[in-house]
């Protein structure tokens, strides 16, 4: 058995299995620059497994883990097997209230719409008399409106809005205070069947703000 949709009665895909063969299946031999991205960092030249994609983020990409793992002789990968869950910091509240360190602030300029720019990038937001880091957005501020949306051209879809969709039965009658804001609107379920391939985008739930 090579794959998860052999051990399931519908033959859905795992979706990081899906990426991953889906990106070799379109770029066999490295060609177009995509295969090299789900190559192996373990076997060079190989096809990433599942494995190895996770093995490398818990080695690599969260502070503190690899040193807790090897504290109790366990490999990172290993480690979040048994634990499922690793806190990297507790420190996770208000964060767009965090003051900027002066060494940052040093050498920056203010917008007129209180933008703190330094290099050309921005870095945080002056609010009421203090300079914080604010949203890791262009205005550093909470912004509804997504610019990308709109230049992809989905202008209607820049805003949060009740969307009509064919897999949230919901009355349209509703009170504009009962109805689903979807705040991501790349948020996806994806059911990927062998035999019957469909991608469905659809909102978690009300007022999501779903993470994916």
């Amino acid at each position: 058995m090579d794959f998860t949709y052999q051990a399931n009665p519908g033959e859905v895909w795992e979706k990081d299995e899906f990426w991953i063969n889906l990106s070799w299946a379109i770029d066999p031999d490295g060609a177009m620059g995509i295969r090299q991205w789900f190559e192996s960092p373990y076997r060079a030249g190989q096809k990433i497994t599942v494995d190895e994609y996770y093995r490398w983020i818990f080695e690599n990409s969260v502070p503190g883990l690899p040193e807790a793992a090897k504290k109790e002789n366990l490999t990172p990968l290993e480690y979040m097997r048994k634990y499922a869950a690793f806190e990297v910091t507790t420190d996770v509240y208000k964060l767009n209230e965090k003051p900027l360190a002066p060494a940052d602030v040093e050498g920056s300029a203010v917008g007129p719409n209180g933008v703190i720019t330094k290099n050309g990038k921005p870095i945080g937001v002056a609010l009421d008399g203090k300079v914080v880091t604010g949203y890791n957005t262009p205005s550093r501020k909470l912004e509804l409106f997504s610019k990308t949306i709109a230049d992809w051209k989905w202008p209607e879809f820049a805003l949060p809005e009740y969307y009509r969709s064919h897999v949230l039965a919901l009355p349209v009658t509703l009170p504009r205070a009962g109805r689903p804001m979807i705040l991501i609107r790349n948020a996806c379920r994806l059911s990927i069947g062998r035999k019957t391939p469909t991608a469905m985008c659809t909102p978690c739930g009300p007022s999501s703000a779903c993470p994916r």
